[in-house]
């Protein structure tokens, strides 16, 4: 039997920090992290989720909390930036959110001869989003439909 998704956060997952909305730098006030496995991360208002995404790349979770403390005042034309500054700015305004966050170090496997690293955080992300949606969790600064 599955997990809902806030048993997965809470058995799963670690409190990374809270983070606070500063609309002049469409960012957040958030702890930094020095984890660069890739993962998927996890942000809450109470126990709404409101996102799980994912941080595959190339400085995983680090790079990605980087992203969301970066000040992005000058990105007015992304569709995520506007996104979140709306609900931020809004219905959430005043909201100190909860990160939590999930390491999935890749699992390095040989296929045809070749040593691959296969990532997990893709598919878990997705996975976890639709359930999440299901358990009407509002998701509101998940760009997903």
């Amino acid at each position: 039997m599955k997990l809902s998704v806030l048993d997965f956060i809470n058995t799963y997952a670690k409190f990374h920090s809270s983070m606070v909305y500063i609309p002049e730098r469409k960012s957040f006030n958030l702890a930094i992290s020095d984890d660069d496995r890739p993962g998927i991360y996890f942000i809450l208002n109470g126990e709404d989720i409101l996102k799980i995404g994912k941080a595959d790349g190339k400085n995983g979770l680090k790079g990605r909390i980087k992203s969301y403390k970066s000040n992005l005042s000058s990105r007015r034309q992304d569709p995520t930036v506007a996104r979140i500054y709306q609900a931020m700015t809004g219905v959430l305004k005043n909201q100190e959110l909860s990160l939590y966050l999930l390491p999935l170090p890749p699992i390095r496997q040989q296929i045809m001869g070749y040593w691959l690293d296969l990532q997990m955080a893709r598919s878990l992300e997705y996975q976890l989003s639709t359930q999440a949606k299901h358990e009407q969790h509002s998701m509101l600064l998940s760009g997903q439909d």
